[in-house]
C-alpha cells in the first residue's frame, strides 16, 4: 500500500528502540526489577477497514499495555478510537492532524500540529517579496499594466490553495489563511468571500 514505506521505517525505528532497552541497558528498571520490552506487530493491510479490527486485535488478543499507531493521521483517527474503548494508551508517532490525539486523554503524538506547516514557506513568500520591492524591481518582475506598477510586490501576492482531499492535507491548508495573515500577506477568496480553495480527489 502507498504507506508501507512509511510504517517500515517507524517500525524499524522501534525495533531499534526495543533492542537498545533490552540489549544495550538491560531492560527497564522498574521497582527493583527488570523487564524487558516486547512489541508484537499487526498489519492493517494499509485499509481504514482493517485498522480497527487490527487494533481490537493488539489490544484485546495480544493484551499489549500501550499502542502505537501506523502511519497517516486518517488511518490513526480509527486506531485511536478502538484503543479508547480498550481503554489502552497509544501513540500517535505518525499522525500530524492534532484532533486525532486530542480526541481523548489516551493518545498522544510528537508531530508539530498540521495547520502550522505553511507558515514558514509563506513567510518566506513575504520576504522574497519585500527583497524584490526593497531591491526596486518593478512589478514584481512580472509584466504588468503601468498601474499595476504602482503596487509593491508584497500588496500583489494573493494565496490561493490547491489540496489533496486527504485527511492531513486538508488539515495543513486550514492553517493557511492564518498563516498567511501573519506573514502579512493576502488570501485569494471566492465569491463567498472563503478563502479560494481547490481540491484534487
Amino acid at each position: 500500500n502507498r504507506f508501507y514505506s512509511y510504517g517500515l521505517a517507524a517500525r524499524r525505528s522501534i525495533q531499534m528502540l526495543v533492542d537498545h532497552v533490552n540489549y544495550e541497558r538491560g531492560g527497564l528498571s522498574v521497582g527493583g526489577a527488570r523487564y524487558g520490552l516486547r512489541f508484537t506487530w499487526v498489519g492493517d493491510g494499509g485499509s481504514s477497514r482493517q485498522v480497527t479490527n487490527a487494533t481490537a486485535h493488539a489490544s484485546r488478543l495480544i493484551d499489549a499495555d500501550f499502542l502505537f499507531a501506523g502511519y497517516a493521521s486518517g488511518y490513526t483517527m480509527h486506531a485511536v478510537k478502538q484503543s479508547f474503548a480498550d481503554g489502552k494508551l497509544i501513540m500517535c508517532g505518525g499522525a500530524a492532524n492534532p484532533t486525532v490525539y486530542s480526541q481523548n486523554n489516551l493518545s498522544f503524538g510528537f508531530l508539530p500540529p498540521s495547520r502550522s506547516y505553511t507558515a514558514s514557506s509563506l513567510l518566506a513568500i513575504r520576504q522574497k517579496a519585500a527583497a524584490l520591492d526593497a531591491s526596486g524591481v518593478q512589478n514584481c518582475g512580472l509584466a504588468g499594466t503601468a498601474a499595476d506598477a504602482v503596487q509593491d510586490c508584497v500588496s500583489r501576492i494573493r494565496i490561493g490553495i490547491l489540496q489533496a482531499s486527504a485527511s492531513f492535507t486538508t488539515s495543513m491548508c486550514a492553517g493557511v489563511p492564518a498563516n498567511a495573515a501573519a506573514a502579512d500577506l493576502l488570501v485569494a477568496t471566492d465569491a463567498d468571500g472563503a478563502a479560494l480553495t481547490v481540491t484534487v480527489t
